[in-house]
């Protein structure tokens, strides 16, 4: 692996790592615990490599979901966690602003560069994003009020009563 992909794949590490501590800062508001687990990732560009999830429980240790990366190497995003319920699951993407953007070279050198109107709405600054729908092409950074109606939406719980 070399130096560049080694830094792209700690790049993902550290922002998951950031994406449960906001999570864990959220849920335990409401009174939820979390606990950190672990799953093996195998992706072309990075090999096989370790990546921690995170359980979200209610009183009594339901397990009402789980975060759960996917992959660092997605296709038009800089990584992928799945917020998987009982019920369903959502997937929020990192998204740098001009990843959500394609682009193309022109000529026979790749100086110039196209960039084409972005795939999604919505996606003004680095972070953690949901797409509501792939018709209507808007994406929501992830804030508290989100993960909830989210977590909501995969599992049935209301931790917000």
């Amino acid at each position: 692996m070399t130096t560049a992909v080694a830094a792209e794949l700690e790049q993902y590490h550290a922002r998951v790592d950031s994406l449960f501590a906001e999570a864990t800062r959220w849920t335990q508001a409401h009174g939820l615990t979390s606990e950190r687990g672990q799953i093996d990732l195998n992706e072309e560009a990075y090999g096989e490599y370790a990546m921690d999830t995170l359980r979200l429980y209610a009183a009594g240790r339901e397990l009402i979901a789980e975060l759960v990366p996917v992959g660092a190497s997605i296709i038009g995003a800089c990584g992928r966690v799945d917020l998987q319920g009982r019920i369903d699951q959502a997937i929020l993407v990192y998204w740098q602003t001009e990843d959500a953007a394609p682009t193309s070279s022109a000529g026979q050198t790749a100086d110039v560069v196209h960039r084409a109107p972005r795939y999604y709405r919505g996606i003004d600054r680095p972070g953690w994003y949901w797409v509501e729908s792939q018709h209507l092409a808007r994406a929501y950074r992830l804030d508290e009020r989100l993960f909830f109606d989210l977590l909501l939406s995969v599992s049935d719980y209301d931790a917000r009563q």
